[in-house]
Protein backbone atom coordinates (compact mmCIF):
# COMPACT_ATOMS: atom_id res chain seq x y z
CA UNK A 1 0.00 0.00 0.00
CA UNK A 2 1.15 3.49 -1.26
CA UNK A 3 2.28 5.84 2.02
CA UNK A 4 -0.93 8.29 2.15
CA UNK A 5 -0.95 11.82 3.81
CA UNK A 6 -3.84 12.98 5.59
CA UNK A 7 -6.14 13.74 2.24
CA UNK A 8 -5.52 10.13 1.07
CA UNK A 9 -2.51 11.35 -2.00
CA UNK A 10 0.44 9.93 -1.93
CA UNK A 11 2.83 12.29 0.40
CA UNK A 12 6.48 11.80 -1.61
CA UNK A 13 6.87 10.58 -5.45
CA UNK A 14 8.58 7.74 -4.06
CA UNK A 15 6.18 6.35 -2.48
CA UNK A 16 3.81 6.40 -5.23
CA UNK A 17 3.30 3.19 -6.41
CA UNK A 18 0.92 0.43 -8.46
CA UNK A 19 -1.25 -1.77 -6.77
CA UNK A 20 -2.52 -5.20 -8.12
CA UNK A 21 -5.44 -6.66 -7.32
CA UNK A 22 -7.55 -9.92 -8.67
CA UNK A 23 -9.87 -7.76 -10.49
CA UNK A 24 -7.74 -4.28 -11.28
CA UNK A 25 -4.50 -2.35 -11.32
CA UNK A 26 -5.10 1.16 -9.21
CA UNK A 27 -2.64 3.42 -9.93
CA UNK A 28 -1.82 5.09 -6.73
CA UNK A 29 0.36 8.34 -8.11
CA UNK A 30 0.03 11.95 -8.03
CA UNK A 31 -2.28 14.25 -9.74
CA UNK A 32 0.32 16.89 -11.65
CA UNK A 33 -1.11 20.09 -12.97
CA UNK A 34 1.34 21.72 -15.64
CA UNK A 35 0.94 25.36 -17.10
CA UNK A 36 3.16 25.99 -19.86
CA UNK A 37 3.01 28.54 -22.48
CA UNK A 38 2.39 25.93 -25.62
CA UNK A 39 2.60 22.61 -25.93
CA UNK A 40 4.66 19.94 -28.68
CA UNK A 41 1.58 20.73 -31.50
CA UNK A 42 1.54 24.60 -31.34
CA UNK A 43 3.28 26.07 -34.27
CA UNK A 44 6.08 28.17 -32.10
CA UNK A 45 7.15 25.09 -30.11
CA UNK A 46 10.84 24.73 -29.25
CA UNK A 47 12.95 22.89 -26.49
CA UNK A 48 10.96 24.08 -23.58
CA UNK A 49 7.91 22.02 -25.28
CA UNK A 50 9.97 18.93 -25.55
CA UNK A 51 11.68 19.21 -22.12
CA UNK A 52 8.10 19.10 -20.57
CA UNK A 53 6.37 16.26 -22.30
CA UNK A 54 9.72 14.33 -22.13
CA UNK A 55 9.31 14.91 -18.34
CA UNK A 56 5.69 14.41 -17.92
CA UNK A 57 5.45 11.32 -20.39
CA UNK A 58 7.89 9.74 -17.66
CA UNK A 59 5.00 11.10 -14.97
CA UNK A 60 2.46 9.05 -16.55
CA UNK A 61 4.48 6.04 -16.99
CA UNK A 62 5.44 6.44 -13.71
CA UNK A 63 1.05 6.23 -12.56
CA UNK A 64 1.15 9.73 -12.48
CA UNK A 65 -1.92 11.54 -13.54
CA UNK A 66 -0.75 14.57 -15.88
CA UNK A 67 -2.52 17.35 -16.87
CA UNK A 68 -1.11 20.44 -18.90
CA UNK A 69 -2.83 23.48 -19.20
CA UNK A 70 -1.33 25.73 -22.48
CA UNK A 71 -2.30 28.42 -24.82
CA UNK A 72 -4.30 27.79 -27.93
CA UNK A 73 -2.58 27.54 -31.43
CA UNK A 74 -4.53 30.41 -33.26
CA UNK A 75 -3.24 29.46 -36.80
CA UNK A 76 -4.02 25.97 -36.30
CA UNK A 77 -6.78 25.51 -33.84
CA UNK A 78 -6.18 22.53 -31.98
CA UNK A 79 -8.75 20.79 -30.07
CA UNK A 80 -9.29 22.52 -26.87
CA UNK A 81 -8.82 18.61 -25.04
CA UNK A 82 -6.58 15.93 -26.29
CA UNK A 83 -4.96 13.21 -24.73
CA UNK A 84 -1.20 12.94 -26.13
CA UNK A 85 1.29 10.82 -24.69
CA UNK A 86 -1.16 9.99 -21.79
CA UNK A 87 -0.93 13.78 -21.08
CA UNK A 88 -4.53 15.70 -20.58
CA UNK A 89 -3.54 18.28 -22.97
CA UNK A 90 -6.22 21.55 -22.17
CA UNK A 91 -5.51 24.70 -24.45
CA UNK A 92 -6.84 28.06 -23.87
CA UNK A 93 -5.95 31.21 -25.10
CA UNK A 94 -3.82 33.17 -26.87
CA UNK A 95 -0.99 34.06 -26.62
CA UNK A 96 -1.12 36.38 -23.51
CA UNK A 97 -5.14 35.36 -22.47
CA UNK A 98 -3.94 31.99 -21.84
CA UNK A 99 -2.64 33.49 -18.57
CA UNK A 100 -6.04 34.26 -17.31
CA UNK A 101 -7.43 31.46 -19.27
CA UNK A 102 -5.07 29.95 -16.78
CA UNK A 103 -6.37 31.48 -13.25
CA UNK A 104 -10.09 30.70 -14.86
CA UNK A 105 -9.74 27.36 -15.87
CA UNK A 106 -7.56 26.55 -12.19
CA UNK A 107 -10.64 27.53 -9.84
CA UNK A 108 -12.98 26.13 -12.51
CA UNK A 109 -11.35 22.69 -13.35
CA UNK A 110 -8.44 21.88 -11.21
CA UNK A 111 -8.82 23.43 -7.81
CA UNK A 112 -8.60 20.87 -5.23
CA UNK A 113 -8.20 17.91 -7.59
CA UNK A 114 -4.39 18.05 -7.95
CA UNK A 115 -1.29 17.23 -5.80
CA UNK A 116 1.13 19.15 -8.36
CA UNK A 117 1.34 22.28 -9.87
CA UNK A 118 4.22 22.65 -12.13
CA UNK A 119 4.35 26.53 -12.95
CA UNK A 120 6.86 26.30 -16.33
CA UNK A 121 8.38 30.29 -16.75
CA UNK A 122 9.20 31.03 -20.10
CA UNK A 123 9.86 34.69 -19.80
CA UNK A 124 6.34 35.46 -17.99
CA UNK A 125 5.09 32.92 -15.05
CA UNK A 126 1.65 31.91 -14.30
CA UNK A 127 1.92 33.36 -10.89
CA UNK A 128 0.22 29.90 -9.83
CA UNK A 129 1.67 30.66 -6.28
CA UNK A 130 -1.21 33.58 -5.95
CA UNK A 131 -4.27 31.35 -6.17
CA UNK A 132 -3.04 27.84 -6.12
CA UNK A 133 -3.47 26.39 -2.77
Amino acid sequence: MADRNMSGHCSTAKNCMVESTKESIKVNGMRILIFNWRDIKHTWAGGGELYVFEQASRWVKAGHEVHLFCGQDIDKQLPDFEVLRGIKVHRKGGRYSVYLWAMWYYFTHFRGKVDVVVDVENGIPFFTPLYCT
